[in-house]
């Protein structure tokens, strides 16, 4: 019985394995990575005049000013 059941997870831990391979999904769209640092993906995901945008800026070396600025 013991053999039974390593026997099973070890197939089951070797099906996960296959799929997780490839950076294709079923549909056909293959992933593409941005190469984003992380300043800049937390700036993806924040308000537009956050301190995480604003870092994102500086890290990209952008001088822009928004409206307000001084």
């Amino acid at each position: 019985m013991k053999l039974l059941a390593i026997s099973l997870l070890g197939i089951i831990a070797a099906l996960a394995l296959v799929g997780c391979g490839s950076d294709k999904l079923e549909t056909g769209y293959h992933y593409s990575s941005l190469e984003l640092n992380e300043t800049q993906r937390k700036a993806m995901y924040s308000e537009p005049y956050s301190q995480n945008a604003a870092a994102a800026e500086q890290a990209e070396g952008n001088d822009t000013h928004h409206p307000g600025d001084h």
